[in-house]
């Protein structure tokens, strides 16, 4: 065999049938395989500051768990894994608290530390520029919004609404006695 002929080496690790796309369905293929694997770390590890509770599936959690009458299964877990237990549930995590004392313990007396709601970016935000008191985190905006609603809709604030709802109530009954068969259109003016 002299130098100047090409050699040719058979391996076992030669991947045949590679096209130009090829690179692209590996490079999703992998990026898969790392998402995959990303979701069972940390379904593995974020249960290690929850309460007990029962195993689930892989990325589904306990979504088949629950048949008919989820109050009944609820009841045999709290037996099992005592009044505080946690699910997840296609990767919401569910935290279940099932004894009237333990409730009014966590949010009654330690309100500070649970009293919140899920964050809404498109009603909380996007709708009402973050001003709105139902939509609104637990915070210092949230104390300032209520205090401000409480002020204007107290029982005794609303003393002073009175005269303009009464005057508005003799209206509508005006205009009901006048066009009974309109009544609907009315209402809703």
């Amino acid at each position: 065999m002299d130098s100047s002929s090409p050699v040719l080496v058979s391996s076992p690790f030669r991947l045949t049938g590679l096209t130009s796309s090829s690179p692209i369905i590996l490079g999703a293929g992998g990026l898969i395989a790392v998402y995959l694997v990303h979701l069972l770390l940390r379904a593995v590890f974020s249960r290690r500051n929850l309460p007990p509770g029962p195993p689930g599936l892989p990325l589904l959690g306990n979504v088949f768990d629950i048949k008919g009458k989820a109050w009944l299964q609820y009841t045999e877990w709290a037996h099992k894994y005592g009044p505080i237990f946690s699910l997840n549930m296609a990767g919401t995590t569910l935290v279940v608290v099932s004894s009237h004392k333990v409730a009014g313990d966590l949010f009654d007396r330690r309100s500070t530390i649970y009293s919140d709601r899920p964050k809404s970016v498109m009603a909380g935000e996007i709708l009402t520029g973050g001003v709105f008191l139902v939509f609104t985190i637990y915070g210092e905006l949230w104390r300032r919004l209520r205090r401000a609603s409480h002020e204007e809709f107290s029982f005794t604030a609303c003393k002073k609404y009175q005269p303009v709802q009464s005057k508005e109530a003799y209206a509508l009954v005006a205009d009901l006695l006048e066009e009974p068969s309109n009544w609907r259109e009315l209402l809703m003016a």
